[in-house]
Formats: structure tokens, sequence, C-alpha cells
């Protein structure tokens, strides 16, 4: 959002992931690999807020990196309960190209720093031909991220000051997926949707604890896991390739004073897409 406005924030706790991974590997048969996956990548972000009238406020995009742990059974062929339980974290720098309260043009540098937790679980429903399956799926998710907006200045010098904003986020998601392990064992299509049924945005300029909370709307996602080894490899090494988005709509306007000063304050209609690719590799 435009430094005059209001921002936003998502943090997730990773305490859940010792109480729920475990359980869901070593559900796994004796005759099957154990143990979650690590993997490590790279995003292309864009972060893009609109005005009432339709026009864009502000655009942030560049590149983060990615880390995270995954375990999941969507490879096995003889499953009919499958699962997937991803924890990743995320960071990097990207470019902000908006403008002061007054309307002056302003680029600086945005700060990103999240974490989300996702646990998808389904069955599968239908066997093509001899070595395609099909899932239906569902999930629910955490994520939590600071948006750390940085003191920059107009175009004339003028000197402006950053805010920090935090977001918490709790979805809900539905998808298909469908399994290919006529090849190397364990390709596999996700396409789905994802709807916010939480959001809560906290912004540093406040002076006491206003939260914005966003509505949050249907958005999709695709993501498409490649096998870089047979099933019979020691080691289980693949890319993801994966877009992700939100769509939120405005916020309910609240009143806050900022300074000391009364202030009315909304997050305006935001966009978010992400394109990304990471490589996975088992121990």
């Amino acid at each position: 959002m435009p430094l005059s406005k209001v921002g936003s924030i998502l943090c997730c706790s990773t305490a859940v992931i010792c109480m729920i991974m475990p359980g869901l590997v070593f559900a796994a048969t004796a005759s099957e690999r154990q143990g979650p996956n690590v993997f490590a990548g790279i995003e292309y972000f864009s972060w893009e807020e609109f005005g009432n009238t339709g026009p864009s406020l502000l655009k942030e995009s560049g590149s983060r990196l990615t880390l995270g742990a995954v375990a999941r059974n969507f490879e096995q062929p003889f499953h009919r309960i499958v699962y997937e339980v991803e924890v990743k974290g995320y960071f990097g720098d990207v470019g902000y190209d908006g403008q002061t309260q007054s309307g002056q043009p302003l680029e600086t540098d945005t700060e990103y720093r999240g974490t989300r937790l996702d646990v998808t679980i389904g069955g599968r429903v239908m066997r093509l031909w001899d070595s395609y399956h099909i899932d239906l799926l569902g999930g629910l998710g955490v994520e939590d991220w600071t948006r750390n907006i940085k003191d920059g200045e107009t175009s004339s010098g003028t000197p402006v000051f950053g805010i920090k904003e935090t977001y918490h986020v709790r979805y809900g998601q539905v998808g298909i997926g469908l399994f290919d392990g006529a090849h190397n064992g364990d390709n596999y299509l996700r396409i789905g949707a994802r709807k916010p049924l939480d959001i809560r945005q906290g912004v540093s300029i406040f002076d006491g604890p206003a939260v914005l909370e966003p509505q949050g709307e249907w958005a999709m996602f695709i993501r498409y896991r490649a096998a870089l080894d047979r099933p019979s490899s020691r080691y289980r090494r693949a890319l993801t390739f994966y877009y992700d988005s939100y769509r939120l709509s405005q916020s309910p306007i609240i009143s806050t004073t900022i300074g000391g000063t009364p202030s009315l304050v909304f997050q305006p209609r935001s966009t978010m897409d992400v394109f990304g690719v990471q490589f996975e590799t088992s121990f």
C-alpha cells in the first residue's frame, strides 16, 4: 500500500509441524521410504494495490528465496488416502514503485520475511489407463509474513519514512490432483483454488492495537512436481514449478490514531501473484 496508507503481514507457527508431520510420515508402510524431503528455491513475487476507482496505487515485485520441508504420499499409487504436509520459509527484498499521500512518485525497497504451513489431504478416486490416477483434495493452511517498506525519498529529494506491516492469514483450499506413474514414478500435477478464512493485518505506525481485516476471495494455484530419479533410486530428487496467488478486497474502514492524530484507515484492494521453482531431495 502507499506509505500514507496502511499495510500488511503474515506469521506462522512451526511448532504445529512437530505434532502433525511425524504422525503422517510414519503412517506409511515399512517398505516405503520414511521421512520428509527438504527443498530450496527461488520465486518471482508481485504485490499490487488499487484505489476505489480501479487505478494501481503501488506495485512491488522482485525475487525471493525459499527453504522448507515436505512429507507426502502422493507418489504411492496404491494409497486410497493421500496427504501432503509442507512447511516453507521465504525472504527477500523487492522493488517498491508507489506514491506518497500527496501523490508524488516514490521508489524504494520492501523487505519480506514469511513462513507458511500447508496441510492437504484427499482421496484417490479414479484410475485412468494404466498409470494415471485422479485425486480429490482439500486442505487448510496458515501463513505469516512481515512487510517492511523502507525509507526513501521522492524525485524532488523529500525524505519519506517507511512503515512495517504484518499479516496473519488462515485459509482453506480445494483442488484436483493427477498422478503420473508412467515415467519416473511420481510426477504430480495439482490445480485448485484457495480462500483466506481470516486475515489480520497490523501496521507499525498505529498508536494502539488496531487491526485491519481485509476480506479474502478465491484465488488460483497450480503446482507441478517433476521427478528426476526413479522410485528405486537412493535419493529421490525433483523439481517443482508453481503459481500461488491471493485476492483481497478492501478492508473495512477503522478509526485509530497515528502520532496522536485521529485517522480513518483501511487496506486497499490487493493482489498477490507468485511464480516459483524449487529443487527437492530426500536424505
